[in-house]
């Protein structure tokens, strides 16, 4: 069993969405309980993607070069 944790993102609260995973019984954290800016709730959010995208905005790669540089940086994180 597992509960999907999705930001408020336009298209993860739209109706279709909500809909489509209702449908199938997908278990998931409503939107109204969600909140999306906290930090205790979401480290990854709140330094992970901040942190890839400082890195990544000096590198000037594309596609297969963006991936390995992603992952070369995702690599290097210490806990």
């Amino acid at each position: 069993d597992f509960i999907l944790h999705q930001d408020s993102a336009p298209s993860h609260v739209s109706k279709f969405t909500l809909s489509f995973l209702n449908e199938r019984k997908v278990n998931y954290i409503s939107p109204n309980v969600w909140t999306p800016t906290s930090p205790g709730n979401a480290p990854m959010d709140n330094f992970a993607w901040g942190y890839m995208e400082e890195q990544l905005k000096h590198r000037k790669s594309k596609t297969i070069g963006f991936q390995r540089h992603f992952n070369e940086i995702w690599k290097n994180i210490t806990q």
